[in-house]
């Protein structure tokens, strides 16, 4: 970022008029990705902890020009109750005092389905970032579930049962980039282009997958990052599909 546009954000972001709280309604995940640093160790967001949440927007939304939350984990879908109770409380001051409410949710979207999906929407949460790990030959190896199985059939048949719905949302498909999956991100980046390029509400972008520290088990960012040169060249490749 530019510094001229990192001095616009940071204005905006420190100003009085406006609001980002990043809300983690979890460290628990239903995943355990091969790379993945977390412990697991918190459970669901307390309701004392929520009440303060709301009570916070409610005391600020009458100077408030802008409020955006942006609710993460672990998996925040484990506790998708906590997100649509505050969302809803947050949409509702926005249309009372006029300012602008957005939201975003960082998902591994196995549980977010067509219907979930529309009640998210319905109460502000518009914004999602899903990952995904290359085509089903490696996603599955790498993106797997509690008991050790393969996700990518249920977070790609979600991605497309959205694009039955009418309303406007933005979906950025994340793909990670390890020192293994270089060959199947590619087809699967031409696979979204193919599926979903159409579609204005869907984009995507590739991430090098980072050492964060050990996980659980055997999880282990460093055995799957890389930061050579021919990652560099990689992304760009993928970026230009």
């Amino acid at each position: 970022m530019h510094n001229k546009s990192f001095y616009k954000e940071y204005i905006k972001s420190s100003s009085d008029k406006f609001l980002y709280l990043t809300c983690l309604t979890t460290e628990r995940c239903n995943l355990r990705c091969r790379y993945c640093y977390e412990k697991f160790e918190h459970g669901r967001m307390k309701s004392f902890v929520v009440r303060g949440i709301k009570n916070l927007i409610n005391n600020e939304s009458p100077r408030l020009k802008n409020l955006y939350i942006s609710y993460f984990g672990g998996e925040p879908l484990l506790n998708h109750e906590v997100m649509i109770d505050i969302s809803s409380h947050a949409a509702s001051l926005s249309k009372r005092f006029g300012f602008i409410y957005r939201s975003h949710v960082t998902t591994n979207a196995t549980l977010l389905d067509l219907c979930l999906f529309k009640k998210l929407l319905s109460c502000g949460v518009t914004d999602f970032q899903i990952t995904l790990d290359g085509d089903s030959d490696i996603h599955d190896t790498t993106r797997v579930g509690v008991k050790g199985i393969g996700t990518f059939n249920t977070i790609w048949n979600n991605l497309n049962l959205y694009k039955n719905v009418d309303e406007w949302f933005t979906v950025l498909i994340r793909l990670h980039l390890t020192k293994f999956n270089y060959h199947s991100v590619l087809n699967l980046s031409q696979k979204i282009v193919s599926t979903f390029g159409s579609d204005k509400r869907y984009v995507a972008d590739v991430e090098l997958v980072n050492d964060l520290g050990a996980g659980v088990g055997t999880a282990s960012g460093r055995h799957y990052s890389s930061d050579s040169v021919s990652s560099k060249d990689q992304i760009s490749n993928i970026r230009n599909v």
